[in-house]
């Protein structure tokens, strides 16, 4: 089994950089896995390390902006139909319009799709650690042809 330099196996180390990501992207800082990312490409000679290293930094960072996407959706369609629900309801009873019923649970602050979101972001990202410990491919074919294309292999 191969070491890196800090003396761990290249397995532990890329389920770390995986585990890292989930920590970051729950308390949206990612300067951990920016750092470590960093030390991976300048210090480590393992070319396997380093294209595991940048596909976690991108998919920490993609599952981060489509959880930002989501939620801005959501603030936006709540914003819309309180607004809607303001005008349906001048001059006539609140409730009577099916409309701001079905939607009225986006007025409520989306707490509960802030966490789900980061379980999924949290859940996919350790998945895809023990799938770098088992030295198993992360099949993205996008990331994985910018990578031959800019490692030269």
């Amino acid at each position: 089994m191969e070491k890196s330099k800090l003396g761990i196996s290249v397995a532990l180390f890329s389920v770390l950089l995986f585990l890292i990501g989930a920590v970051g992207t729950t308390m949206s800082s990612f300067t951990a896995i920016v750092i470590a990312v960093g030390y991976v490409l300048f210090i480590e000679e393992n070319l396997n390390l380093k294209k595991t290293a940048i596909k976690a930094l991108i998919i920490t960072i993609v599952l981060s902006l489509v959880s930002y996407f989501v939620m801005w959706l959501v603030q936006f369609l709540s914003t819309i139909f309180a607004t809607l629900s303001g005008y349906a309801s001048i001059g006539a009873d609140y409730e009577s319009y099916d409309i701001v019923r079905f939607f009225s649970f986006l007025q409520a602050p989306p707490q509960f799709l802030n966490i789900i979101m980061r379980v999924l972001q949290v859940l996919i990202l350790i998945i895809l650690g023990f799938r770098a410990y088992r030295q198993k491919e992360i099949g993205l074919k996008w990331i994985d042809r910018i990578l031959e294309k800019h490692f030269n292999t």
